[in-house]
């Protein structure tokens, strides 16, 4: 389960990534053309895809009504957060925890909302769609590193060659630190080698602690664009809905 969300979270981060960032907007301050462009790159997105208008009807149908209970629940949340001010400037304590626990009952509510989204992509994209869109990102990616002159080609031919020869990168290393390195005794490089695997490994730890975080923030990203009226708007006409 772990692993299929992950795989559609990166799914949905890689056109919310693609879509968003429209070489056009720089070039374009009249508004109505910045949305006409937008519409345009999201629909190829949808045709390069295969995306089917039933596709596209179902996906509308049900982001409209996850759209009304996420409004619904906003509205609660600025309600809660009002009474909870109001608690912090009576310093009334029974209040403040009440609506606290309110608030956290609330959070409940907007995660299994995250799952109804998983959801609803994993039964209406295919696997083979979504690996079509993982294409288009990294398309979209390698585009971006040719603009700022950096071929991507290249790149890869770089990392993997140092990949199969480590050795070379300590060419690449200071003279000082390699001096430093080289003065060394042998129980002094096994000590700052195992410094560095315990760095290494608090660090990923640090990390795992962090998911649940990077998680919330990545979905109210991807949230911010397919529950916006540009997105939701194209999606509909797609769809061929009135």
């Amino acid at each position: 389960m772990r692993k299929a969300f992950a795989f559609f979270m990166i799914i949905l981060l890689s056109v919310t990534a693609v879509l968003a960032a429209s070489p056009f907007v720089e070039r374009a301050p009249n508004p109505d053309v910045v949305k006409l462009e937008m519409s345009i790159k999201i629909l190829r997105v949808f045709r390069e895809i295969g995306l089917t208008k039933e596709q596209a009807a179902k996906l509308y149908e049900g982001l409209e009504d996850i759209r009304g209970t996420i409004e619904e629940l906003m509205e609660k949340r600025v309600n809660f957060l009002e009474e909870f001010k109001r608690a912090l400037i009576d310093g009334d304590r029974e209040q403040i925890e009440r609506i606290n626990a309110r608030l956290k009952e609330l959070e409940k509510n907007f995660v299994k909302i995250r799952e109804s989204v998983e959801l609803l992509f994993k039964e209406n994209i295919t696997v083979a769609q979504a690996e079509k869109l993982e294409k288009i990102l990294q398309r979209e990616f390698n585009e971006r590193l040719q603009r700022m002159g950096v071929r991507p080609e290249v790149l890869k031919e770089k990392i993997e060659h140092f990949r199969k020869t480590p050795e070379e990168l300590m060419d690449r290393i200071p003279e000082a630190m390699k001096q430093r390195l080289r003065n060394m005794s042998p129980e002094e490089r096994a000590e700052a080698i195992k410094n560095m695997e315990a760095r290494f490994k608090e660090a990923k730890a640090n990390l795992k602690q962090q998911l649940p975080e990077i998680r919330k923030r990545a979905f109210e990203r991807i949230g911010r664009f397919i529950f916006s009226p540009i997105f939701l708007d194209t999606l509909r006409e797609y769809a061929g809905i009135e």
